[in-house]
């Protein structure tokens, strides 16, 4: 339709060129512009059509119409830059503050649903909702809320304490909270710029690619590396060679035990 409304103000205006005293042509170039929102157009075709019949009624109801439809339109985009800026709002304020953190991110290594992003308090802290994966078992557990405050002992406290169940799949006990240990895969990926960025807070990651995934060699090849419990989760993410798999994203393994041994080789062939 609005390409019908383009060809019929070309047309108009073609037909004013050949003749300028032609009133019909400026009223049907006006509501050609009126119904593609050009409005000021609008106005001054209507403008110049009443100079050339001031009596005609036709340019009067033009000028009401348009000024109700321009009414409405503004409206409408009013509602649309206000539902755009509660979406974005929040998104652009977490990228300033990941950015003035100097953390980085890179593409998910899970699946995560559009909701599993960080937010902000009301203080600004961060807090991010992090995956602890058991790779021995294939088994994963979550925090919800890891305040970047916090510090990785708190939580592995809380987790693996007196008071906190046994792991299920865990007979033999190997996963006491002495015998923890947590690592992070160094370089994890290519570091989003600040536009992905944005679009990823809002839910929307770039489409993954081989370019995407962590080195084998060089200065940025990806290595398994201890998380030192004492480090909170913001002082770990400002390491220089921690970049966010589009959350924060832990190993856990028993210390002292065959499989943390086969778990750590593999970074030799990395």
């Amino acid at each position: 339709l609005l390409g019908n409304w383009r060809k019929a103000l070309q047309d108009s205006l073609a037909a004013q060129q050949l003749d300028p005293k032609n009133i019909k042509s400026y009223f049907r170039g006006a509501k050609a512009a009126m119904h593609l929102n050009e409005f000021e157009r609008c106005r001054q075709l209507c403008a110049e059509g009443r100079a050339l019949d001031p009596k005609a009624p036709e340019f009067e109801t033009m000028l009401k119409d348009a000024a109700s439809k321009e009414a409405a339109e503004t409206e409408k985009q009013r509602k649309l830059a206000a539902a755009r800026e509660a979406v974005e709002g929040p998104a652009r304020a977490l990228v300033a503050a990941i950015s003035s953190r100097g953390i980085r991110v890179t593409l998910p290594q899970v699946r995560l649903d559009k909701h599993s992003r960080p937010f902000l308090d009301s203080g600004g802290s961060l807090h991010w909702p992090s995956l602890i994966m058991f790779p021995e078992s294939g088994q994963q557990d979550s925090i919800e809320d890891f305040h970047e405050g916090s510090s990785f002992k708190d939580h592995l406290d809380a987790m693996f304490g007196p008071d906190a169940p046994p792991l299920e799949w865990d007979r033999q006990g190997e996963y006491s909270r002495q015998n923890i240990e947590l690592y992070y895969l160094s370089h994890a990926g290519r570091v989003l710029d600040q536009e992905q960025l944005m679009e990823a807070m809002q839910g929307r990651w770039p489409e993954s690619s081989a370019e995407w995934g962590p080195k084998r060699y060089g200065e940025q090849a990806a290595h398994w590396r201890r998380v030192p419990e004492a480090l909170s989760l913001g002082e770990l993410m400002q390491r220089g060679d921690y970049v966010v798999p589009g959350l924060p994203l832990f190993f856990a393994v028993a210390k002292g035990t065959e499989y943390r041994q086969r778990f750590l080789a593999e970074q030799m062939r990395r």
